[in-house]
């Protein structure tokens, strides 16, 4: 359906050169249900919350096999099986692989229910990949603690504790207790 077009002149005379002013005004007076939506089209298709669960589903560890020379007497070799990481599940990454921001993907969380629920269980998929190249070892304790405080928003006990005595407004002596007890 056309929508029409309204024009608006307006005068203004003006009497010292008996010349006017013309003023045109134009618009669209389509209904707001008929207007077009101004920006670009959302990417977001609903495939994406079964791709992104899929994408943070994946295994901590797998194992690799190394072919190691025994000696250069012998001239054998054996096949050393040893367990690695794989790598990290990331929003930036799930992202990149379907073409958008990362931003988008916590606009579409805000906006959409659906991939709001699928992000609130990769978020869950991460930890427990996380933890669980945590628990096998392949890789250092530091990193795990580290990735998991500002990946996962965990804590350590003791600052909680130093958080709720700041707010208690403790002098430098008694702040020191506190983190050194």
């Amino acid at each position: 359906m056309r929508s029409a077009w309204f024009y608006d002149i307006i005068v203004i005379d003006d009497t010292d050169s008996n010349r006017g002013i013309f003023f045109l005004f134009g618009g669209n007076m389509a209904r707001k249900s008929e207007q077009k939506k101004v920006g670009r089209p959302t990417k977001y298709n609903q495939k994406y919350c079964r791709e992104l669960i899929k994408f943070f589903s994946v295994n901590a560890t797998r194992v690799v096999e190394d072919i190691r020379k025994l000696s250069a007497d012998s001239g054998g070799s054996s096949v050393i099986q040893r367990r690695v990481a794989n790598e990290m599940p990331t929003f930036a990454k799930f992202a990149r692989k379907i073409g958008v921001n990362q931003d988008t993907l916590y606009e579409w969380k805000k906006k959409y229910k659906e991939f709001s629920e699928a992000y609130k269980q990769a978020k869950e998929l991460q930890e427990e990949f996380l933890i669980n190249i945590g628990l096998s070892g392949v890789t250092s304790a530091s990193f795990v603690i580290f990735t998991m405080k500002n990946v996962c928003g965990w804590r350590d006990e003791k600052d909680l504790k130093i958080k709720a005595q700041k707010e208690k407004d403790l002098s430098d002596a008694e702040l020191d207790e506190a983190i050194f007890s």
